[in-house]
């Protein structure tokens, strides 16, 4: 397996910001902040804040498990799992792994001209040719509210060609329930768009750079 070679960048947790440790930039948005500025109400901030000790330590959990196991190769344990075992296994077990190899997990990313940064949960090369960007949400329950997630992988696949001259044919969603894991595909093209089209928004209202 080849993995892709990080980009000199550096994120800092606890303010979900990027920085540039060949040049010292800073970034003054990062990709969840862009959409998040553009897409999200006061009532959906008020939502996210007001469920956050729900939603947070099953994200983190279930994203730490599932780099844990593509990066090692080890699968994880009832310990690691936590109380998200009904969120992983189902995850990790998908047959969608058999069509792809992983070439990067949690990997940092950028756009210096349009000066923002972010993560991307998984980078994949189809087994029968071209890349695809694979995003992560976990959910509570089957039914319950899906983002358009479409700006999210547009940007990076924005990043991923322009970094790493990638050729992306199909990204993914991965949509986890406890018990059971639902794939979404999405074309990059229309992932792109998506992106550009909230970007373009942020800089009309917000301008930050």
């Amino acid at each position: 397996m080849t993995w892709l070679t990080p980009l000199p960048i550096t994120r800092d947790d606890a303010t979900w910001s990027y920085r540039r440790t060949d040049t010292g930039h800073t970034f003054p948005a990062s990709i969840t902040q862009v959409i998040g500025a553009v897409t999200l109400t006061d009532a959906d901030r008020a939502n996210i804040e007001a469920y956050r000790s729900s939603w947070e330590p099953r994200g983190n959990t279930v994203h730490a498990c599932l780099e844990s196991w593509l990066k090692t190769g080890t699968r994880p344990s009832a310990d690691d799992c936590g109380d998200y075992a009904d969120w992983v296994y189902p995850l990790i077990d998908h047959q969608i792994w058999q069509h792809c190899e992983v070439i990067a997990s949690e990997l940092t990313v950028c756009d210096m001209r349009q000066n923002w940064a972010g993560t991307l949960d998984v980078i994949v090369r189809w087994h029968k040719g071209g890349h695809g960007i694979v995003d992560l949400k976990t959910k509570s329950k089957p039914g319950s509210g899906k983002q358009d997630v479409r700006p999210q992988l547009g940007a990076g696949t924005r990043a991923v060609i322009d970094s790493y001259q990638l050729n992306p044919t199909r990204n993914l969603a991965l949509w986890a329930y406890p018990g059971q894991m639902v794939p979404e595909g999405f074309e990059p093209q229309a992932c792109l768009d998506g992106w550009a089209d909230v970007f373009e928004q942020y800089i009309q209202r917000f301008r930050a750079f």
